[in-house]
């Protein structure tokens, strides 16, 4: 019986056989062993285009071009399934496509014999699809390649060794070398030894099969110190096993930095590099929890630089800057790292021993602190001198919350410079409500300007023999709507210390050169008339200048206008004062000396000021005619100054026997309440149309 009649008997084997084909989904085909068509399935048909009716008495050899060219078809056949090729028997033929083209497939033969017929079950499989998948993972390959080969990130392939197989070109230049130095070299070799400990955890990671990062430090292409961030997933193969590790490499070195400097805007100084008000309050609350926990106390010290603003008037900005910068590297000198240190402001710095060892050590630290600042600051060709006052609050015995601790310390600092400065002050609650006072005094006083609430009484200085006035002092009264008579004992040396005096000496000589002109404008008889200036107003840089817009309106101001500055003023800073008395007495104005004999002026000093007057202080006066020491004093000055050249000036004459003695003496003029208390102007314009004083 023929094969294909086999093929035919539901009962068959062949039948049974090709019913199971069909099942199977594959592209198959049952022949004779002369390799005409027995059977032929769907898959198989669309594969090499052939449709149902052209199956009888069709020759394989018809689509399959191997077998179209073999001499003997039956024994090709037969080779094809006695000489296996491939894994599974495979071999690769040509199929003649039905609309002229060809396709390759893999072509598995298996002869067999059913009964007394020879068939050849004959397998096809499509290797267009299977191409197509590989040149499309090819394809996939080379993009994925060419992307990490081009990126701007260190590609590294790393085998299960830990020896680095495949690097990109930014790698290389990452690392400062080429592909042949690096490859076949051990990925964990080319970074930083300080972070061994980062590098083992990273690897004990990504050899449990987890991805991990880590920043890890790397020498650049210059060898300089570089940061990385390293990204890395474990590689497995087709049995799950771990192969190697794919990693990528990003250079944040400059992230890192700018993270960094923004960090330190945020919450540092610029200039000093102490911590900013920002962090100073982060860090104190962290301080207040843990002493709440640990019922532990700690303090805070509010330091403030004592007249540092002389420093920025006499010299300037830059150079006050570097003192500041100085005293911040002084302070953590003496602080510990566990301390904050912050530039609160200006010339304000806050320090919060947060963890101290005993509360009564905290003084020892205030001492420190007085006496490395207190060093001279040497810069360029110029040796700053300065001071610090120190207020220290303490948590939680005077204070609740940050707020009220920092209040409280700059309270208890505003009672170490009321006590003299260069020193120290706890905080207690009778200073709380004397400073409380004070601060109100202060900004009652800058009002005060704005308001016109100042104004100028007149002392009148006169000649010991006749009583004739040849001089006046301008002195300044402040009437406070709100607090009254304010003593100028109060209020000038806290306008000194907030640097108000530099303002208000401002107005004053205003103001006395207006009166002059005013008095001059009446026909009255004009005198001399001293404005005092301050040491802080007399370096100031606009204090020239504003003598200058003086003169400019009226030349006569220099004729009448007197300026007198304190013997301690002089003694500050000698050759630089000298310098600038010159200048004023180029300007014209005379020149006088108050509270002499208070200070440690010498003669060689004196000769060298360019000044014209000198006032004996009140507390000398005040013991004559009986207490020797005084006789000794003021005779001694009185003599030095007729050598000299110079008038002088008693002030705090209150009796006649002062007088009497003075005028004996040879003292040019006298002042005090012996002959008058300090007037408006319009009194002393009275006093001027007299034109002498009569006790």
């Amino acid at each position: 019986m023929e094969v294909i009649d086999l093929a035919r008997q539901r009962n068959n084997p062949v039948y049974q056989l090709v019913a199971l084909l069909e099942e199977l989904g594959e592209a198959v085909a049952v022949t004779d062993r002369l390799a005409h068509l027995v059977h032929i399935n769907l898959s198989a048909q669309r594969m090499l285009g052939i449709v149902g009716e052209e199956i009888a008495g069709a020759s394989l050899a018809e689509w399959v071009e191997e077998l179209a060219a073999a001499p003997n078809v039956e024994l090709a056949l037969s080779e094809y399934a006695m000489i296996p090729r491939g894994p599974n028997g495979e071999r690769t033929v040509t199929l003649r496509q039905r609309n002229g083209g060809t396709n390759r497939a893999d072509f598995l033969v298996c002869r067999t014999e059913l009964g007394d017929a020879a068939i050849c079950v004959c397998l096809f499989r499509d290797l267009s699809e299977i191409n197509r998948a590989q040149e499309q993972m090819l394809d996939a390959q080379r993009l994925v390649r060419s992307i990490l080969h081009n990126t701007s990130e260190g590609y590294v392939l790393i085998d299960a060794s830990g020896m680095i197989t495949d690097i990109n070109p930014a790698f290389e230049a990452m690392c400062g070398r080429n592909a042949m130095d690096l490859l076949d070299s051990r990925f964990d070799r080319l970074f930083d030894g300080r972070d061994k400990k980062t590098i083992e955890g990273l690897v004990t990671k990504l050899e449990k099969g987890r991805t991990a990062s880590a920043e890890i430090g790397f020498q650049g292409a210059n060898g300089e110190s570089r940061l990385g961030l390293f990204k890395g997933a474990p590689l497995f193969d087709a049995r799950d096993e771990r192969v190697g590790i794919f990693g990528l490499i990003t250079d944040v070195t400059e992230a890192k930095e700018r993270e960094r400097k923004i960090e330190q805007l945020a919450y540092f100084d610029p200039l000093t590099e102490l911590a900013n008000r920002s962090l100073l309050r982060d860090k104190l609350e962290q301080a207040t929890l843990f002493s709440q926990r640990s019922q532990r106390k700690f303090a805070l010290l509010f330091l403030d630089l004592d007249r540092f603003k002389h420093v920025n008037d006499t010299y300037n900005h830059p150079l006050g800057d570097q003192v500041l910068q100085e005293v911040a590297q002084r302070i953590r000198q003496v602080v510990r790292r566990s301390d904050v240190v912050s530039r609160f402001g200006g010339d304000e710095f806050v320090i919060g021993l947060v963890e101290p060892k005993r509360i009564e050590d905290v003084a020892l630290v205030a001492e420190k602190l007085l006496e490395i600042v207190a060093r001279p600051v040497a810069l360029d060709d110029k040796t700053v001198h300065i001071t610090t006052s120190i207020g220290i609050s303490v948590f939680p015995d005077d204070a609740s919350s940050v707020d009220e601790l920092i209040r409280n310390a700059d309270l208890a600092m505003y009672q170490a410079k009321e006590e003299g400065r260069a020193r120290y002050s706890y905080f207690t609650e009778t200073l709380n409500d004397r400073v409380r006072r004070r601060r109100e005094m202060e900004r009652q006083m800058r009002q005060a300007l704005e308001n016109e609430e100042f104004v100028l009484h007149y002392q009148p200085k006169v000649d010991g023999n006749n009583g004739r006035i040849i001089g006046a002092e301008a002195l300044i009264r402040w009437q406070s709507p709100a607090m009254g008579f304010v003593s100028p004992a109060d209020f000038i040396p806290l306008a000194e210390e907030t640097g108000m005096i530099v303002p208000i000496g401002e107005w004053v000589l205003k103001q006395a050169s207006k009166q002059i002109r005013e008095w001059k404008r009446q026909g009255l008889q004009l005198v001399p008339v001293a404005v005092n200036v301050s040491g802080m107003q007399l370096h100031h840089p606009e204090f020239k200048p504003q003598l200058q817009k003086m003169l400019a309106k009226s030349d006569m101001v220099t004729e009448w206008l007197e300026l007198e500055i304190t013997e301690s003023t002089l003694m500050k800073d000698v050759e630089l004062t000298i310098a600038l008395l010159h200048e004023l007495r180029g300007m014209g104005f005379m020149l006088s000396v108050d509270d002499f004999g208070t200070g440690y002026s010498s003669f060689s000093y004196l000769t060298r000021f360019p000044i014209n007057i000198l006032k004996i202080d009140q507390s000398f006066v005040c013991d004559l005619p009986d207490k020797k020491s005084a006789i000794t004093i003021v005779s001694a000055i009185a003599n030095m100054a007729k050598s000299l050249g110079l008038k002088t000036v008693a002030e705090g004459v209150e009796t006649r026997e002062q007088a009497e003695f003075l005028t004996r003496l040879g003292c040019d003029q006298l002042q005090g309440y012996f002959y008058s208390r300090p007037v408006p102007a319009d009194d002393f314009a009275r006093l001027l149309e007299k034109g002498a004083i009569v006790p």
